[in-house]
C-alpha cells in the first residue's frame, strides 16, 4: 500500500478545475455530485462477497484546497476562524498571545516536568518562556502573553515577583520536584483539532482526516524565513551582501529594498536557502553575539530533524522515539524561533500556527498510533510531481484543441457539450484530462518513482 500511495502514477484524476479552489467552486465541482456517495462509504463501508468492510477517508490538499473543501479558516471564514482545525480567530493570530500564565495548585502534585508534559513541552521549555516574560516586561512590550482571561494581568506582576522567581529557579533546578503552591509560570498556547466537516456531520467525519502537507510545511517555513532575513537585513543596510550569500549559494532570489516584492522559494531553492542561511546569520548577528549564533543552530537542526520524520514515507524508517518525542520537539522548536524572530508580526503563517498549538503534532500521532501511517506518505509530493511530469504536457497538448473548440472550429466527435457558448474553462477541463488520462498509462511516459519520490522541484 505505501508504495502504491508514493507512486505519482498511481494518482487519479476525477477532474480538473481551472475555475480555481475556492469554496463556491468545490461546493459545484465536488460536494454535490460526491458528497452523498462519500457519507455512505464513511457509514456503511464496502460490502465485497461476505465480507464487510469499513472506509477510512483521508483529504490531502494544500492550504488554499482545505479551505475550499472545508469552507472554513482563512480571510473567507464567516465566522472570522483563521485555522482550519481549532477555533483560532484572524483577529487573535494577529495578536500573536503565543503564551499564557498559569498559577500551580499543590493539590494537583505536580512536578515542573510533569506540567511540562501535560503541556506538550520541556521543563527547558518553560525555562526559556519565563526568561522572555522577563525581558518583554523589562521592555514594556507584553504582547506575546495572553492577558485577556480576568486576573491575568495580576498573574504577570506576581510572576516576575523576586518571590516566585525564586521559586521557580529551584524548579528548574529540580525539574522533578513537586512544584510550591501559588507558583505563577508561563506557558506555551495548546488547542486540540476541533472543528468539524459541516458537508460530512452525518458520517461523524473527524477533521483530524484533512491532512496537513510536509512538502508545503517545508516550503512555508523557508519563505518565513527567507522573508525575516529580508526585515533584518534591511534594517541593517546589509541586503547586497545577502545577496551576494545567496549568489553564492546558488539561490535563484535578489533581495530588493521593496516591501512589495513577493519573496518565495519553491522546491530546490529552499533546500540551498537552508544551507546559506548559517552564513547568512553570521553576517546579519554581532561578532560578539557567539551565543544568539548557537540558539539559531540548535533551532535549525532541531527544524531539520522535525522536517525529517515529517517528511519519511516509511513507517519502518521512523523510530518509535522519535514519533513519541515529536509532538514536544514540534512544540520546543516554536518556543526557540519566538524567542529568536521576537517579533509576532514575523510569525503569522498559518502553519507556524498549526506547529505551535499541537495540531501537526497531534496529527502526526493519531495516523501514526490509529493507522501505521507516517504523515508524510499523505503530503503532496508525489502529487506535485505527477503535475510537474504529466499536467503540464497534458494542457500543452491540449491547447490546439482547446483553441479549434472555442473558435467553432472543431470536428472532432469529443467535445465536452454540444452546446452554445462555447465554454473555455469547459474546454480546458475536458481537453487537458483526456490528454492527462491518455499519457498516465503510456507506457513510454511510465517511469520509476523511486528516482523522485523525494525530488520536491
Amino acid at each position: 500500500m505505501e508504495k502504491r500511495v508514493r507512486q505519482a502514477l498511481d494518482a487519479v484524476t476525477l477532474m480538473v478545475l481551472p475555475v480555481g479552489d475556492n469554496a463556491k467552486n468545490m461546493k459545484f465541482n465536488f460536494w454535490e455530485p460526491y458528497e452523498k456517495e462519500i457519507v455512505s462509504l464513511l457509514k456503511n463501508g464496502l460490502q465485497i462477497e461476505n465480507n464487510d468492510m469499513e472506509v477510512v477517508c483521508f483529504f490531502r490538499a494544500d492550504l488554499a484546497g482545505h479551505n475550499g473543501l472545508l469552507e472554513q479558516g482563512g480571510v473567507s471564514d464567516a465566522s472570522g476562524k483563521f485555522c482550519i482545525h481549532c477555533e483560532e480567530t484572524s483577529e487573535s493570530k494577529r495578536a500573536g498571545n503565543f503564551m499564557f500564565l498559569s498559577e500551580n495548585n499543590a493539590q494537583d502534585g505536580l512536578s515542573l516536568r510533569q506540567f511540562a508534559e501535560r503541556y506538550t513541552l520541556n521543563p527547558s521549555d518553560i525555562e526559556l518562556m519565563n526568561s522572555m516574560v522577563k525581558v518583554s516586561v523589562d521592555l514594556g512590550s507584553v504582547e506575546m502573553i495572553d492577558l485577556s482571561s480576568t486576573g491575568a494581568e495580576q498573574l504577570l506582576g506576581r510572576c516576575v515577583s523576586p518571590e516566585n522567581q525564586q521559586k521557580l529557579s529551584k524548579c528548574f533546578e529540580h525539574p522533578d520536584m513537586l512544584m510550591p503552591d501559588n507558583v505563577v509560570l508561563p506557558c506555551l498556547k495548546l488547542c486540540k483539532i476541533s472543528r468539524e466537516c459541516k458537508h460530512l456531520k452525518d458520517a461523524q467525519f473527524k477533521s483530524l482526516h484533512f491532512i496537513y502537507c510536509s512538502l508545503h510545511l517545508k516550503l512555508r517555513f523557508v519563505n518565513l524565513l527567507l522573508n525575516y532575513v529580508y526585515e533584518v537585513a534591511a534594517n541593517k543596510h546589509k541586503v547586497a551582501a545577502v545577496n551576494r550569500i545567496l549568489q553564492r549559494f546558488h539561490v535563484n532570489m535578489e533581495l530588493k529594498n521593496d516591501r512589495d516584492q513577493q519573496r518565495q522559494l519553491n522546491g530546490k531553492m529552499c533546500k540551498r536557502f537552508m544551507n546559506a542561511f548559517p552564513a547568512i546569520m553570521d553576517l546579519l548577528l554581532p561578532d560578539s553575539d557567539d551565543g544568539k549564533r548557537q540558539e539559531w543552530k540548535v533551532a535549525i537542526d532541531d527544524w531539520n530533524h522535525i522536517i525529517q520524520v515529517l517528511s519519511c514515507q516509511y513507517y519502518d524508517k521512523i523510530s518509535a522515539t522519535d514519533a513519541k518525542q515529536l509532538p514536544t520537539r514540534i512544540r520546543s522548536f516554536c518556543v526557540k524561533l519566538i524567542n529568536l524572530v521576537g517579533d509576532v508580526k514575523r510569525l503569522q503563517s498559518f502553519y507556524f500556527h498549526s506547529m505551535l498549538v499541537g495540531h501537526i503534532g497531534e496529527q502526526f500521532t493519531y495516523l501514526y498510533e490509529e493507522f501505521g501511517i507516517p504523515i508524510g506518505l499523505l503530503s503532496l509530493s508525489p502529487i506535485e510531481k505527477r503535475h510537474e511530469a504529466f499536467g503540464r504536457r497534458a494542457y500543452k497538448k491540449a491547447i490546439p484543441e482547446i483553441n479549434s473548440y472555442t473558435s467553432g472550429n472543431c470536428k472532432s466527435e469529443l467535445q465536452p457539450g454540444d452546446g452554445e457558448p462555447k465554454d473555455a474553462n469547459s474546454a480546458r477541463s475536458f481537453y487537458t484530462l483526456m490528454n492527462l488520462l491518455l499519457q498516465t498509462y503510456n507506457p513510454e511516459i511510465c517511469v520509476d518513482d523511486e528516482s523522485y519520490v523525494d525530488d520536491e522541484t
